[in-house]
């Protein structure tokens, strides 16, 4: 199909793309096919193409970002956010478009929708629309990004991604204030989970949670496993 060249590249470059000469339809295509998305036909189909448009352009534009922004500070982990990353035996993409997405990328996680990868473009936007914190719009996505780049200089020898994502999450938490379950729910998604059969990746997130976000890891606790259900926050450790 059209526009799979770059599948899973995740930069909002508009590389192959007269956005001036597609329909609403092949630019949610092209932009999720870019993010990686197992699954753009059927969400075209469930939520229309304008607002998939949008959406995915969205979270190429903060990825594109993230990832400018690692290469500089911190190119050790670049690979990480870049990808792709190996799906572990036992645990397949579960959701898909078997006509859309590229026959090699069901043994790989593309970069965008690795869990750090798909979780920071989407802290961010939850941030930045979360109405309980303080300022406009503008306000909230400006502090959203300076937090992500001072996590990121603060980084030590030895972390990861996975580092990067949870100091990330507790940063917006605590200094930004955000409602915690709304970023738990954005940080280790149930329904993302289940789509990539993440469950082991997740495990370790969460694991690492305890020490690295502790404010984040006490609200996880604090809720029993129909609430996080309910909620749509991951539990890796109870399989459905």
């Amino acid at each position: 199909m059209q526009w799979l060249e770059n599948f899973g590249r995740g930069h909002l470059d508009l590389e192959g793309i007269d956005l001036g000469n597609t329909n609403p339809t092949q630019q949610a295509e092209y932009f999720g096919g870019k993010v990686g998305c197992p699954s753009v036909p059927s969400l075209i189909a469930d939520r229309g193409a304008e607002t998939m448009a949008h959406r995915y352009g969205e979270i190429l534009l903060y990825y594109g970002l993230m990832l400018d922004t690692v290469r500089k500070a911190r190119p050790d982990i670049t690979a990480q956010i870049e990808g792709p990353l190996d799906r572990i035996p036992g645990e397949p993409l579960a959701v898909y478009d078997d006509t859309w997405i590229p026959v090699e990328n069901l043994s790989k996680v593309p970069g965008p929708e690795t869990p750090w990868g798909y979780a920071i473009p989407r802290l961010i936007t939850a941030y930045m629309r979360e109405s309980n914190t303080e300022g406009d719009l503008g306000d909230r996505l400006s502090r959203a990004l300076t937090y992500f780049d001072d996590v990121l200089a603060s980084l030590e020898n030895g972390d990861n991604a996975h580092s990067l994502l949870l100091k990330f999450a507790e940063k917006l938490a605590t200094k930004g204030k955000a409602n915690p379950q709304l970023i738990l729910k954005r940080t280790i998604s149930q329904g993302k989970m289940e789509q990539d059969s993440l469950y082991t990746y997740f495990q370790e997130i969460i694991t690492d949670m305890k020490n690295t976000a502790p404010t984040l890891f006490a609200s996880y606790e604090a809720l029993n496993d129909q609430q996080k259900k309910d909620l749509g926050i991951a539990n890796p450790f109870v399989r459905r």
